[in-house]
């Protein structure tokens, strides 16, 4: 399943590639387009880390490059359908389609094009779609999200790494006290284009998010790598010599090297299958997994892949989390109520079994999932806990049958 984010990471890196070659100047067009693919593809925490997890960010990364493709070209039809495509596949691409029309509608020599053709695309998803982008947004599913500050916006901008980000950043500064910007030609528009895109994609989410939270530094910069490469691999290929494109290549290829070698020794950051295939031997019929905070997804669709008996009932704590998998209602009054409500679900479940209760004691889902073994606990202390690793889980509490006290006559 991780190959479809693969896929997608690697189209993502071959569009914004294609991009630059269309805009670079015919002398630095190779070293244009490489250092471009290369500024993609060594971006860790937004293009190497999404490609290995079965998330939706690598294809929104692959459909932000297809769109820059498409306005690099001022191709009509790819610039409309990959903006179509980016908005059903998620709601946070409507910063990118809205940040696109509108410094396409300011840089460029064709810019109804590049204005209009994403706007188009807005506009037909808003008309097919905008009635269920409004009944989500009055539900509490980013309830979970924090107001994001000064910090949090300055993280999203470390494309390459807290060390590598700040050394581009400074040669880009030298490079324009010491040549500036207008010996680029036609290529300078392109590169005014990106930059636009990134900063108007950033700080707009940044600004709505005061409000209401939708940005997440580790998530939302996913749709500006593109943006962000094809304005810095474009710049310094044809600004600097050809050593200096060579260091920044050079600099950016450290940590993805480092993270792939970390890769080969620890392939998967969070082995929710391997996790339950240690237990699921142990397992008999009657026994119940409990999955607290967002762990009940990831279970569930590695549970009969592990070798977990069909017949163990597994179940999500809270019980609502059934019907909306992919997040928490932690608004103030569902955080008041866990404990009770996590009391009131161990009478509810089945006691004869085993329990394999699931849960994260940091992170998203943290609250469930120390609700839930607490309230166990002061039924019975657990048998084992286990250190074991997984999508919002980090143990398994492994509880035994009640032993209820006899009736008497």
């Amino acid at each position: 399943m991780r190959a479809m984010s693969m896929a997608a990471f690697a189209g993502a890196i071959l569009f914004t590639a294609a991009a630059a070659r269309s805009v670079v100047p015919p002398r630095t067009r190779g070293g244009g387009g490489v250092l471009t693919a290369m500024l993609v593809g060594c971006s860790v925490t937004y293009g190497l880390q999404p490609a290995a997890t079965l998330r939706p960010y690598a294809l929104l990364m692959l459909f932000a490059a297809m769109a820059l493709w498409g306005a690099a070209r001022a191709k009509t039809l790819p610039l409309f359908g990959s903006h179509l495509l980016g908005l059903f596949t998620h709601p946070i691409f409507l910063f990118l389609t809205a940040a696109s029309s509108i410094a396409g509608a300011a840089f460029g020599r064709r810019r109804l094009i590049l204005a209009g053709a994403p706007a188009a695309a807005l506009g037909v998803y808003l008309a097919t779609w905008g009635w269920m982008l409004t009944r989500t947004a009055a539900l509490p599913a980013t309830s979970w999200m924090t107001v994001p500050t000064g910090r949090d916006l300055l993280a999203g901008l470390l494309f390459w790494g807290d060390h590598g980000t700040p050394i581009v950043a400074a040669l880009l500064v030298v490079l324009v006290a010491i040549r500036g910007v207008g010996p680029m030609g036609d290529a300078r528009s392109s590169v005014a284009f990106a930059a636009t895109v990134t900063a108007l994609v950033l700080g707009s989410a940044f600004v709505v998010s005061q409000a209401t939270p939708v940005y997440l530094a580790s998530r939302m910069p996913v749709l500006v790598v593109p943006a962000a490469a094809l304005a810095v691999g474009v710049f310094v290929s044809d600004s600097a010599p050809v050593l200096v494109v060579c260091a920044v290549a050079a600099l950016v290829s450290v940590s993805a090297v480092r993270f792939t070698a970390r890769s080969v020794t620890r392939p998967d950051p969070f082995p929710t299958r391997a996790s339950l295939a240690s237990v699921a031997r142990r397992m008999r019929c009657g026994d119940t997994i409990v999955a607290a905070g967002l762990s009940y997804a990831p279970i569930t669709f590695y549970a009969p892949r592990a070798g977990v008996p069909t017949c163990v009932a597994i179940v999500s704590f809270p019980s609502d989390v059934q019907q909306h998998p992919g997040w928490l209602d932690l608004t103030e009054a569902a955080r008041e109520r866990v404990q009770r409500d996590a009391d009131a679900a161990i009478g509810a479940w089945n006691t004869s079994g085993t329990l394999w209760a699931f849960v994260a004691r940091h992170g998203v889902g943290a609250e469930a999932g120390t609700a839930l073994a607490d309230a166990r606990s002061r039924v019975e202390p657990p048998h084992e806990v286990l250190v074991a690793a997984g999508s919002f889980f980090d143990e398994i509490a492994v509880f035994g049958p009640i032993r209820r006290p006899p009736a008497h006559p």
